[in-house]
Protein backbone atom coordinates (compact mmCIF):
# COMPACT_ATOMS: atom_id res chain seq x y z
CA UNK A 1 0.00 0.00 0.00
CA UNK A 2 0.98 3.67 -0.32
CA UNK A 3 0.23 6.22 2.41
CA UNK A 4 0.43 10.01 2.09
CA UNK A 5 0.97 11.84 5.40
CA UNK A 6 0.84 15.54 6.29
CA UNK A 7 2.56 16.62 9.53
CA UNK A 8 1.03 19.69 11.21
CA UNK A 9 1.60 21.51 14.49
CA UNK A 10 -1.00 22.13 17.19
CA UNK A 11 -2.38 25.13 15.30
CA UNK A 12 -2.76 23.06 12.09
CA UNK A 13 0.17 24.66 10.27
CA UNK A 14 2.29 22.26 8.16
CA UNK A 15 5.74 21.40 9.50
CA UNK A 16 8.47 21.29 6.87
CA UNK A 17 11.80 19.49 7.15
CA UNK A 18 10.86 16.70 9.58
CA UNK A 19 13.50 13.98 8.90
CA UNK A 20 12.23 10.89 7.14
CA UNK A 21 13.48 8.60 9.90
CA UNK A 22 11.40 10.59 12.43
CA UNK A 23 8.11 9.85 10.61
CA UNK A 24 7.24 6.18 11.16
CA UNK A 25 4.40 3.66 11.18
CA UNK A 26 3.65 1.37 14.10
CA UNK A 27 1.39 -1.67 14.17
CA UNK A 28 1.49 -5.15 15.70
CA UNK A 29 0.24 -6.65 12.43
CA UNK A 30 2.41 -4.74 9.97
CA UNK A 31 5.10 -6.34 7.86
CA UNK A 32 7.23 -4.05 5.77
CA UNK A 33 10.28 -4.34 3.57
CA UNK A 34 13.50 -2.68 4.68
CA UNK A 35 12.70 0.94 5.36
CA UNK A 36 9.00 0.41 4.83
CA UNK A 37 8.14 1.62 8.33
CA UNK A 38 10.00 4.87 7.70
CA UNK A 39 8.83 7.71 5.47
CA UNK A 40 10.39 7.96 2.00
CA UNK A 41 11.66 11.52 2.45
CA UNK A 42 11.61 14.48 4.86
CA UNK A 43 8.38 16.48 4.93
CA UNK A 44 8.18 19.09 2.16
CA UNK A 45 7.15 22.75 2.41
CA UNK A 46 3.53 21.63 2.87
CA UNK A 47 4.43 19.15 5.61
CA UNK A 48 3.82 16.18 3.33
CA UNK A 49 5.70 12.91 2.97
CA UNK A 50 4.87 9.40 1.72
CA UNK A 51 5.22 5.74 2.63
CA UNK A 52 5.47 3.47 -0.42
CA UNK A 53 5.49 -0.33 -0.72
CA UNK A 54 4.24 -0.95 2.80
CA UNK A 55 3.40 -4.67 2.91
CA UNK A 56 1.01 -6.09 5.45
CA UNK A 57 1.57 -9.50 6.98
CA UNK A 58 0.18 -12.58 5.22
CA UNK A 59 -3.28 -12.64 6.72
CA UNK A 60 -5.89 -11.01 8.92
CA UNK A 61 -9.03 -9.05 8.23
CA UNK A 62 -8.34 -5.65 9.82
CA UNK A 63 -5.53 -3.60 11.23
CA UNK A 64 -4.81 -0.16 12.62
CA UNK A 65 -1.65 1.70 11.67
CA UNK A 66 -0.39 4.40 14.01
CA UNK A 67 1.43 7.33 12.41
CA UNK A 68 4.13 8.86 14.61
CA UNK A 69 6.32 11.95 14.02
CA UNK A 70 9.18 12.77 16.38
CA UNK A 71 7.67 10.38 18.90
CA UNK A 72 4.29 12.12 18.87
CA UNK A 73 1.29 10.03 17.67
CA UNK A 74 -0.46 11.90 14.85
CA UNK A 75 -3.38 9.53 14.28
CA UNK A 76 -4.49 6.10 13.16
CA UNK A 77 -5.33 4.62 9.78
CA UNK A 78 -7.81 1.73 9.75
CA UNK A 79 -7.34 -0.85 7.02
CA UNK A 80 -9.24 -3.91 5.92
CA UNK A 81 -7.29 -6.46 3.92
CA UNK A 82 -7.17 -10.14 3.10
CA UNK A 83 -4.57 -12.75 2.29
CA UNK A 84 -3.55 -16.30 3.16
CA UNK A 85 -3.07 -16.27 6.92
CA UNK A 86 0.28 -17.44 8.20
CA UNK A 87 -0.15 -21.00 9.50
CA UNK A 88 2.58 -22.58 11.63
CA UNK A 89 6.08 -21.37 12.36
CA UNK A 90 6.87 -19.55 9.12
CA UNK A 91 7.55 -15.81 9.02
CA UNK A 92 4.62 -13.43 8.76
CA UNK A 93 6.17 -11.81 5.70
CA UNK A 94 6.13 -14.93 3.52
CA UNK A 95 3.49 -17.11 1.90
CA UNK A 96 4.81 -20.48 3.03
CA UNK A 97 4.00 -24.19 2.75
CA UNK A 98 1.61 -24.07 5.71
CA UNK A 99 -0.43 -21.37 3.98
CA UNK A 100 -0.53 -23.49 0.79
CA UNK A 101 -1.89 -26.45 2.74
CA UNK A 102 -4.50 -24.27 4.44
CA UNK A 103 -5.66 -22.78 1.14
CA UNK A 104 -5.96 -26.07 -0.75
CA UNK A 105 -7.41 -28.21 2.03
CA UNK A 106 -9.69 -25.76 3.83
CA UNK A 107 -11.01 -23.12 1.45
CA UNK A 108 -10.66 -24.03 -2.25
CA UNK A 109 -13.99 -24.77 -3.99
CA UNK A 110 -16.06 -22.77 -1.52
CA UNK A 111 -18.25 -19.71 -1.97
CA UNK A 112 -19.65 -16.94 0.20
CA UNK A 113 -22.07 -18.46 2.70
CA UNK A 114 -20.28 -21.81 2.97
CA UNK A 115 -18.73 -22.73 6.32
CA UNK A 116 -15.40 -23.32 4.52
CA UNK A 117 -15.40 -19.90 2.83
CA UNK A 118 -12.81 -17.38 4.04
CA UNK A 119 -12.30 -13.84 2.77
CA UNK A 120 -8.58 -14.39 3.37
CA UNK A 121 -8.61 -16.94 0.53
CA UNK A 122 -10.96 -15.02 -1.80
CA UNK A 123 -8.17 -12.82 -3.08
CA UNK A 124 -10.18 -11.13 -5.83
CA UNK A 125 -13.22 -10.82 -3.54
CA UNK A 126 -15.81 -12.14 -6.01
CA UNK A 127 -17.47 -14.51 -3.54
CA UNK A 128 -15.77 -17.67 -4.84
CA UNK A 129 -12.52 -19.35 -3.76
CA UNK A 130 -11.59 -20.81 -7.12
CA UNK A 131 -8.93 -21.12 -9.80
CA UNK A 132 -8.50 -17.34 -10.07
CA UNK A 133 -7.61 -17.08 -6.38
CA UNK A 134 -5.26 -20.05 -6.69
CA UNK A 135 -3.46 -18.31 -9.56
CA UNK A 136 -3.10 -15.13 -7.50
CA UNK A 137 -1.93 -17.20 -4.52
CA UNK A 138 0.71 -19.03 -6.58
CA UNK A 139 2.06 -15.74 -7.92
CA UNK A 140 3.24 -14.88 -4.39
CA UNK A 141 4.52 -18.28 -3.24
CA UNK A 142 7.64 -17.93 -1.07
CA UNK A 143 7.64 -14.19 -1.73
CA UNK A 144 9.18 -12.17 1.08
CA UNK A 145 10.24 -8.55 1.42
CA UNK A 146 12.64 -9.08 -1.48
CA UNK A 147 10.40 -10.89 -3.99
CA UNK A 148 12.00 -13.00 -6.68
CA UNK A 149 11.98 -11.61 -10.19
CA UNK A 150 8.80 -12.56 -12.02
CA UNK A 151 8.32 -13.17 -15.71
CA UNK A 152 6.90 -10.28 -17.70
CA UNK A 153 3.27 -10.90 -18.49
CA UNK A 154 2.67 -11.38 -22.22
CA UNK A 155 0.77 -8.58 -23.92
CA UNK A 156 -2.99 -8.96 -24.02
CA UNK A 157 -4.34 -10.13 -27.35
CA UNK A 158 -6.14 -7.38 -29.25
CA UNK A 159 -9.16 -8.48 -31.21
CA UNK A 160 -9.31 -6.96 -34.68
CA UNK A 161 -12.65 -6.01 -36.26
CA UNK A 162 -14.59 -9.01 -37.62
CA UNK A 163 -12.08 -11.43 -36.07
CA UNK A 164 -13.66 -14.58 -34.67
CA UNK A 165 -11.64 -15.96 -31.77
CA UNK A 166 -11.54 -19.69 -31.20
CA UNK A 167 -11.60 -21.35 -27.78
CA UNK A 168 -8.28 -22.72 -26.49
CA UNK A 169 -7.81 -26.49 -26.82
CA UNK A 170 -6.36 -28.93 -24.29
CA UNK A 171 -5.36 -32.41 -25.34
CA UNK A 172 -3.51 -35.57 -24.29
CA UNK A 173 -0.37 -36.32 -26.31
CA UNK A 174 2.22 -39.06 -26.23
CA UNK A 175 5.12 -36.81 -27.17
CA UNK A 176 6.32 -33.57 -25.58
CA UNK A 177 5.62 -31.55 -28.74
CA UNK A 178 1.91 -32.31 -28.69
CA UNK A 179 1.66 -34.17 -32.00
CA UNK A 180 0.99 -37.87 -31.21
CA UNK A 181 -2.55 -38.62 -30.02
CA UNK A 182 -2.45 -42.40 -29.69
CA UNK A 183 -0.37 -44.97 -27.82
CA UNK A 184 0.06 -48.74 -27.57
CA UNK A 185 -0.28 -49.60 -23.89
CA UNK A 186 0.92 -53.08 -22.91
CA UNK A 187 0.73 -54.71 -19.49
CA UNK A 188 3.51 -53.67 -17.13
CA UNK A 189 5.06 -51.01 -19.39
CA UNK A 190 4.78 -47.31 -18.57
CA UNK A 191 3.94 -44.86 -21.36
CA UNK A 192 4.66 -41.15 -20.90
CA UNK A 193 2.06 -38.57 -21.87
CA UNK A 194 1.72 -34.80 -21.79
CA UNK A 195 -1.35 -32.59 -21.35
CA UNK A 196 -0.83 -29.64 -23.67
CA UNK A 197 -2.83 -26.41 -24.12
CA UNK A 198 -2.98 -24.77 -27.54
CA UNK A 199 -3.88 -21.09 -27.25
CA UNK A 200 -3.32 -19.98 -30.85
CA UNK A 201 -6.42 -18.33 -32.29
CA UNK A 202 -7.88 -17.74 -28.82
CA UNK A 203 -7.98 -14.67 -26.60
CA UNK A 204 -5.25 -16.07 -24.32
CA UNK A 205 -1.51 -15.41 -24.63
CA UNK A 206 -0.47 -17.18 -21.44
CA UNK A 207 -1.75 -19.10 -18.43
CA UNK A 208 -1.55 -18.73 -14.67
CA UNK A 209 -3.69 -21.77 -13.70
CA UNK A 210 -5.56 -24.75 -15.14
CA UNK A 211 -8.15 -27.27 -13.99
CA UNK A 212 -9.14 -30.45 -15.86
CA UNK A 213 -9.67 -34.23 -15.73
CA UNK A 214 -9.02 -37.19 -18.03
CA UNK A 215 -12.16 -39.13 -18.87
CA UNK A 216 -12.25 -42.73 -20.06
CA UNK A 217 -9.19 -44.32 -18.45
CA UNK A 218 -9.89 -47.97 -17.53
CA UNK A 219 -9.55 -48.92 -13.86
CA UNK A 220 -6.62 -51.17 -14.80
CA UNK A 221 -4.57 -48.13 -15.94
CA UNK A 222 -2.50 -46.47 -13.19
CA UNK A 223 -1.42 -42.80 -13.40
CA UNK A 224 1.92 -41.50 -12.06
CA UNK A 225 3.42 -38.02 -12.18
CA UNK A 226 6.71 -37.94 -14.08
CA UNK A 227 7.68 -34.29 -13.80
CA UNK A 228 6.26 -31.40 -11.79
CA UNK A 229 5.69 -28.50 -14.19
CA UNK A 230 3.72 -26.26 -11.82
CA UNK A 231 4.39 -24.29 -8.63
CA UNK A 232 1.20 -25.07 -6.73
CA UNK A 233 -1.48 -27.75 -6.89
CA UNK A 234 -4.68 -28.67 -5.08
CA UNK A 235 -5.02 -32.21 -6.36
CA UNK A 236 -2.93 -33.15 -9.39
CA UNK A 237 -4.17 -36.61 -10.38
CA UNK A 238 -6.09 -36.10 -13.63
CA UNK A 239 -7.25 -39.71 -13.59
CA UNK A 240 -9.20 -39.24 -10.31
CA UNK A 241 -11.27 -36.12 -9.51
CA UNK A 242 -8.91 -34.05 -11.61
CA UNK A 243 -5.89 -31.74 -11.54
CA UNK A 244 -5.90 -28.14 -10.27
CA UNK A 245 -2.58 -26.47 -11.07
CA UNK A 246 -1.10 -22.97 -10.86
CA UNK A 247 2.15 -21.21 -11.79
CA UNK A 248 3.92 -18.46 -9.83
CA UNK A 249 4.76 -16.66 -13.08
CA UNK A 250 2.97 -16.54 -16.40
CA UNK A 251 3.24 -19.68 -18.55
CA UNK A 252 3.54 -17.82 -21.84
CA UNK A 253 2.26 -19.22 -25.13
CA UNK A 254 4.16 -16.71 -27.27
CA UNK A 255 6.69 -19.39 -28.24
CA UNK A 256 4.23 -22.27 -28.67
CA UNK A 257 1.80 -24.50 -26.77
CA UNK A 258 1.84 -24.64 -22.96
CA UNK A 259 2.51 -28.01 -21.32
CA UNK A 260 0.26 -28.41 -18.29
CA UNK A 261 1.24 -31.85 -17.04
CA UNK A 262 3.75 -34.67 -17.69
CA UNK A 263 2.72 -38.09 -16.42
CA UNK A 264 2.76 -41.77 -17.29
CA UNK A 265 0.20 -44.54 -17.70
CA UNK A 266 0.81 -48.19 -16.79
CA UNK A 267 -1.61 -51.04 -17.43
CA UNK A 268 -2.01 -53.83 -14.86
CA UNK A 269 -4.31 -55.80 -17.19
CA UNK A 270 -4.79 -55.91 -20.99
CA UNK A 271 -6.45 -52.72 -22.23
CA UNK A 272 -8.89 -52.82 -25.16
CA UNK A 273 -9.15 -50.03 -27.72
CA UNK A 274 -10.08 -47.04 -25.58
CA UNK A 275 -10.85 -43.38 -26.28
CA UNK A 276 -9.85 -40.88 -23.58
CA UNK A 277 -10.27 -37.11 -23.51
CA UNK A 278 -9.84 -33.98 -21.42
CA UNK A 279 -12.99 -32.80 -19.62
CA UNK A 280 -13.85 -30.56 -16.67
CA UNK A 281 -12.82 -31.29 -13.09
CA UNK A 282 -15.12 -33.65 -11.19
CA UNK A 283 -15.40 -31.05 -8.41
CA UNK A 284 -14.75 -27.70 -10.13
CA UNK A 285 -13.36 -24.86 -8.04
CA UNK A 286 -16.18 -22.71 -9.43
CA UNK A 287 -19.45 -24.51 -10.16
CA UNK A 288 -20.13 -22.10 -13.01
CA UNK A 289 -17.25 -23.60 -15.04
CA UNK A 290 -17.95 -27.30 -15.69
CA UNK A 291 -15.35 -27.56 -18.42
CA UNK A 292 -11.58 -27.69 -18.74
CA UNK A 293 -10.70 -24.27 -17.29
CA UNK A 294 -7.72 -22.06 -18.09
CA UNK A 295 -6.96 -18.84 -16.18
CA UNK A 296 -5.36 -15.96 -18.03
CA UNK A 297 -2.22 -14.23 -16.76
CA UNK A 298 -3.69 -10.73 -16.67
CA UNK A 299 -6.26 -11.30 -13.92
CA UNK A 300 -8.90 -8.57 -13.47
CA UNK A 301 -9.00 -6.80 -10.12
CA UNK A 302 -11.78 -7.17 -7.59
CA UNK A 303 -13.21 -3.88 -8.89
CA UNK A 304 -13.60 -5.24 -12.42
CA UNK A 305 -17.27 -5.49 -13.46
CA UNK A 306 -16.69 -9.15 -14.41
CA UNK A 307 -13.87 -10.62 -12.30
CA UNK A 308 -14.78 -14.12 -13.56
CA UNK A 309 -13.59 -13.10 -17.05
CA UNK A 310 -10.15 -14.34 -16.00
CA UNK A 311 -11.40 -17.91 -16.48
CA UNK A 312 -11.91 -19.41 -19.94
CA UNK A 313 -13.49 -22.73 -20.90
CA UNK A 314 -11.29 -24.82 -23.17
CA UNK A 315 -12.21 -27.56 -25.61
CA UNK A 316 -11.02 -30.98 -24.44
CA UNK A 317 -9.48 -33.07 -27.23
CA UNK A 318 -9.52 -36.88 -27.52
CA UNK A 319 -6.70 -39.44 -27.63
CA UNK A 320 -6.61 -43.21 -28.23
CA UNK A 321 -5.14 -46.16 -26.36
CA UNK A 322 -4.47 -49.41 -28.27
CA UNK A 323 -6.40 -48.40 -31.41
CA UNK A 324 -7.71 -51.15 -33.67
CA UNK A 325 -7.01 -52.56 -36.14
CA UNK A 326 -3.63 -50.83 -36.53
CA UNK A 327 -1.14 -49.86 -33.79
CA UNK A 328 -0.07 -46.26 -33.40
CA UNK A 329 2.56 -45.20 -35.88
CA UNK A 330 1.79 -41.75 -37.22
CA UNK A 331 2.29 -38.39 -35.54
CA UNK A 332 -0.83 -36.26 -35.80
CA UNK A 333 -0.55 -32.50 -36.22
CA UNK A 334 -2.64 -30.60 -33.63
CA UNK A 335 -5.84 -29.51 -35.31
CA UNK A 336 -7.73 -26.28 -35.23
CA UNK A 337 -11.06 -25.94 -33.45
CA UNK A 338 -12.80 -25.79 -36.82
CA UNK A 339 -11.45 -29.24 -37.68
CA UNK A 340 -12.35 -30.62 -34.26
CA UNK A 341 -15.96 -29.47 -34.70
CA UNK A 342 -16.18 -31.36 -37.99
CA UNK A 343 -15.17 -34.59 -36.22
CA UNK A 344 -18.29 -34.46 -34.05
CA UNK A 345 -20.85 -33.55 -36.70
Amino acid sequence: ITLDVTVRDCQGAPIAGVPAEAVVLRSASLCACAGGLIADAPTDANGRTRFRDVRLHAGGSASTLEIVADGVPLGDVSLTFNGPANRGSGPHCAVDADAVTWFGANTLRSEFGDLRYSIDADLNEDGFVDLIDMALFARHLDETCTPAAKSTLPPARLETPNEVLEPPRVGIYFDSLGTVTCADLTVGEAVDFWVVAFLDGSELTGLSAAEFRIEGLPESVVYSEVESLHDMSAGKDPSADGATLAWSSCASALEGPVTLLHGSLRATEPVPATAIRIIGHQIPSNDGFRCPVLTRCNIPSACDPDPQSAQVCAVGLPALLNPEPNPCETAITPTSWSHVKRLFR
